[in-house]
């Protein structure tokens, strides 16, 4: 309603941003009693490694991210895979979780240049995200530089598809195309599934209701195909930033006993204010006319946050 002569470039203190707030016409009490909270910066706290990096990954991850140490989740969680576990990591978004699933892969195909593992994205944007970032630190491994690394889904070219089944160490693919196009295909893929040493599942919160159980059956159908031509060692990773029970929730969609769970952050963290922020009644002396529409109330909000810088 009153726009500012400019945005300043500058912004105020969060507190004196909700005071302001408060004082706007459209202000009737949205901000719950007692619903502001406020949490202190982190500094990072980092952890070691239980094995030894080839001196290439430590070059690549240092080459290609500056990375000297790791936090202390990552660590955690690949410690518990390197000792034998499944692993679910639920921690904050940005925490660095992709690192998790990334130094175990290119360490075992380093040891082992045959291993193949399969990173299922629910979408194709994270999908090509992650290729990118793990074609970048093969550019720094002697030896590794060629390996295929390829995306299989939908849109992958029918001439492609053979030539990335018999030769990709790892691929991208979703759970459809896993449904649809792998497991019916074993005896094609039977060299792949032999040698398939880690299965990556990321945003697991994505899968639950219909879509979950569908998935929790492919992963059942995946885990007896690769047991009945030999292979009984699969590990899976998943990662989630936004699940109340990450354990229970591994368990179920893979069938799987032993999981090990790491759900403290170590990486950095600037100071957070939460606001628990109610819509306001439609009609404010009456209750009971119900709460007003949540994507009006936000994009107020979310203005009025842009003209305060």
């Amino acid at each position: 309603a009153r726009l500012p002569a400019s945005i300043p470039n500058e912004r105020d203190t969060i507190p004196e941003i909700v005071s302001e707030i408060k004082t706007l016409e459209w202000y009737t009490g949205q901000i719950v009693p007692d619903g502001h909270r406020v949490f202190d910066p982190q500094p990072p706290i980092y952890g070691e490694l239980n094995f030894e990096m080839s001196q290439n990954l430590v070059n690549a991850l240092y080459n290609t991210r500056g990375i000297t140490q790791l936090y202390s989740h990552q660590a955690e969680a690949i410690n518990n895979l390197y000792d034998g576990h499944n692993v679910i990591v639920s921690t904050s978004t940005s925490s660095g979780k992709s690192l998790i699933y990334q130094i175990p892969v290119l360490h075992e195909l380093e040891n082992d240049p045959n291993s193949r593992a399969m990173y299922i994205f629910p979408t194709k944007a994270l999908a090509q995200d992650q290729r990118r970032s793990l074609k970048d630190l093969l550019r720094f491994m002697d030896g590794l530089q060629d390996l295929v690394v390829e995306t299989f889904d939908g849109d992958t070219a029918m001439p492609d598809r053979n030539h990335i089944r018999d030769e990709a160490r790892i691929i991208f693919t979703n759970p459809d195309m896993l449904h649809i196009t792998v497991l019916p295909q074993e005896e094609s893929w039977r060299t792949f599934l032999q040698n398939l040493k880690f299965v990556v599942v990321d945003e697991l919160h994505v899968y639950n209701g219909l879509f979950g159980s569908h998935v929790a059956l492919i992963m059942r159908r995946l885990r007896r195909i690769c047991a009945a031509v030999g292979n009984r060692h699969i590990k899976f990773i998943s990662c989630s930033a936004t699940v109340a029970n990450p354990e229970e929730h591994m368990k179920t969609i893979f069938g799987v006993d032993q999981v090990k769970l790491t759900d403290f952050d170590g990486s950095p963290s600037g100071r957070k204010e939460f606001l628990c922020w109610n819509t306001p009644f439609k009609d404010p002396a009456d209750p009971t006319s119900g709460r007003g529409n949540t994507l009006v109330e936000a994009a107020k909000l979310f203005c009025q946050l842009i003209l305060r810088g």
